[in-house]
């Protein structure tokens, strides 16, 4: 996989949903290979992390490709206010503490996952403010803060049991759709969200993002997958990459491929007509 055929999937977008991504400015990342294991990925963020593998609540790629992403904006981060939503076992949130913001919070619809974040920040002395939560319901705060951070579970799904983790939905964009459009509530004026997206959920996200933001591309990575890791959605995806509702790649040897992005995006001002060609 290749910048040629980011451009490919590029003009894709523009053809048919009208979006279109300049990546000029973007950093490319190594692809991630299953095959070439990542080690402890909290440590390469310089985070310690407290996990449950067994119930699949441990950091993964999109979490070390998001966290690089954090990381390349750190100066953003100093003396803020930062909300993780869907936070896992908050390293993300760690790492916003460890980056200088000044109150960091963190949710999650997993009463697990949002007590491994508490113990997460409290092994890297980080002061975070939790609750279980979905998305932006029944938080007990109530106040814009300046930074939103979201990895979401994304891969569409019907009826295929994944965990909790990876449901993003029939369309993959169950969490992401009224994450875009609840995050802008949420945010103080100039404040800024960061957030991950990959080509197999539905592309209205992307359009979307445009119609509510001026967003960013920061970062872009390639996940190989093993089909037989996917086997109980690859049908299901096969279908919607038919009808032109996904994009992923085959490649030999019984492997595939998605693109992951990374983006930061602010508000639009209100009432403002942004078009769907914009560049971000």
């Amino acid at each position: 996989m290749d910048r040629a055929e980011f451009d490919r999937y590029g003009d894709w977008l523009a053809r048919r949903w009208s979006v279109t991504i300049d990546a000029s400015a973007a950093l490319e990342h190594e692809p991630y290979d299953p095959g070439r294991p990542l080690g402890d990925v909290a440590a390469r963020l310089g985070i310690v992390e407290e996990r449950d593998p067994v119930r699949g609540l441990t950091s993964d790629q999109a979490t070390l490709f998001m966290g690089n992403a954090l990381r390349q904006e750190g100066e953003r981060f100093r003396g803020r206010s930062v909300w993780e939503v869907g936070c896992g076992t908050g390293v993300l949130s760690a790492l916003a503490g460890r980056l200088g913001a000044r109150r960091v919070f963190a949710t999650d619809v997993d009463p697990a996952a949002v007590a491994l974040a508490r113990r997460t920040a409290e092994r890297n002395d980080v002061a975070l403010e939790t609750a279980v939560a979905s998305l932006f319901d029944d938080t007990p705060w109530g106040e814009p803060v300046d930074v939103l951070i979201a990895d979401l579970p994304q891969k569409p799904v019907n009826g295929a049991p994944l965990p909790l983790g990876q449901d993003g939905g029939p369309e993959g964009s169950r969490w992401l759709l009224p994450f875009l459009a609840g995050a802008r509530e949420r945010l103080a004026p100039g404040g800024r969200l960061y957030f991950f997206v990959h080509s197999l959920t539905h592309p209205q996200s992307l359009v979307r993002l445009h119609e509510l933001y001026r967003p960013r591309l920061l970062s872009t990575m390639w996940r190989i997958f093993e089909n037989r890791s996917l086997s109980p959605i690859l049908p299901y995806l096969a279908e919607r990459r038919e009808r032109g509702l996904c994009r992923y790649w085959d490649l030999p040897a019984g492997r595939g491929a998605f693109l992951c992005m990374a983006f930061s995006a602010t508000r639009n001002l209100p009432g403002r007509l942004v078009s769907r060609r914009r560049k971000f």
